[in-house]
């Protein structure tokens, strides 16, 4: 079930419980959800009162830097051991994708501890 879909439901069923109308608990619900989407950004965790604390753990984005640092450590090395120059062309243009892509991974984590931070 998708995220809008959860969102109507949550909607429809408080109109029906209050008999509040659909454009006032839309509202309402849109507003709490970007609160708790900005608390998760900015703290990495949102607490929702009668279910608990939830804290985002951004250690998988340092685990996908490290298996990237490591594909291209790979990449470099078998890039090294070839003696086609075609082959080596190859492995030089997917070694400098990934590095482009270890590079934006980088930004993001740096960003989301300033982030934390502030």
């Amino acid at each position: 079930m998708d995220s809008s879909r959860i969102r109507k439901d949550i909607v429809k069923e408080i109109v029906v419980e209050t008999a509040l109308d659909t454009k006032t608990v839309d509202a309402v619900i849109s507003h709490q959800f970007a609160l708790a989407r900005q608390a998760i950004d900015k703290y990495n965790s949102i607490e929702i009162s009668g279910w608990g604390k939830f804290v985002i753990e951004r250690y998988h984005l340092s685990k996908r830097i490290d298996t990237q640092r490591n594909h291209i450590l790979n990449m470099e090395k078998r890039r090294d051991e070839l003696n086609t120059e075609g082959r080596v062309n190859y492995y030089q243009k997917l070694i400098d994708a990934h590095k482009i892509l270890l590079d934006k991974m980088l930004i993001k984590l740096e960003n989301d501890k300033l982030e934390a931070r502030s």
